[in-house]
């Protein structure tokens, strides 16, 4: 058994032989994945972007931020005067609803004087109607002895005292010189009249 074995030995292949043979190949297959494996490896580095790419990227960003910058810049200088304008508008809003408060203010006395002025006017008028009524009264009364006469023609007397004696005695009223107080000529627009005053 023991010569068979050997036979077997020289002949064909043990399991270990045939293991052994087989972990060559397995060695081989791995070795040639991870060979491409590592030829992908290098199409992707060779993929990735040079210094100078990166260089240039961030000469790029630079300038991107330099432009941003300078924009920031004149937005924050727009916004500076758009905030003193907004605050010189504000003042001018406020220097206006003062202005508006005081004329708002003398507005409402200047009414409350036109109304007292009013008021006093009226009272006034009140006043001077009331004087006029009084003043016509007062002529009214003053004037009670009084008599007008009219249409005489200025060459048919004298005297204005011959006057009212003739048209006395036309009218068959008793009249004495010494009862005339005073008498004279009224002139008028067109027309001569003749005013004489009897003693009561």
């Amino acid at each position: 058994m023991t010569g068979n074995k050997n036979k077997r030995g020289d002949r064909g292949s043990t399991e270990e032989e045939t293991n052994a043979a087989k972990r060559p190949n397995k060695e081989l297959i791995s070795q040639e994945e991870v060979g491409g494996n590592m030829a992908d490896n290098d199409e992707v580095c060779d993929a990735e972007p040079t210094l100078h790419d990166i260089r240039n990227m961030l000469e790029d960003l630079q300038k991107s931020v330099s432009s941003i910058l300078k924009e920031n810049a004149i937005l924050r200088e727009d916004l500076t005067q758009l905030k003193s304008s907004l605050q010189s508008k504000e003042r001018e809003v406020s220097a206006l609803k003062t202005s508006f408060g005081k004329v708002t203010k003398a507005d409402e006395l200047l009414k409350t004087e036109l109304e007292k002025t009013k008021l006093k006017l009226r009272e006034q008028e009140d006043e001077t109607e009331n004087l006029y009524t009084a003043l016509d009264e007062l002529e009214q009364y003053t004037r009670k002895n009084s008599l007008e006469i009219q249409g005489i023609p200025d060459q048919c007397y004298s005297t204005t005292e011959e006057v009212v004696l003739k048209l006395a005695g036309v009218l068959n009223v008793n009249v004495n010189p010494t009862d005339i107080e005073i008498s004279h000529k009224l002139k008028r627009r067109g027309n001569n009249s003749t005013r004489l005053c009897l003693n009561s």
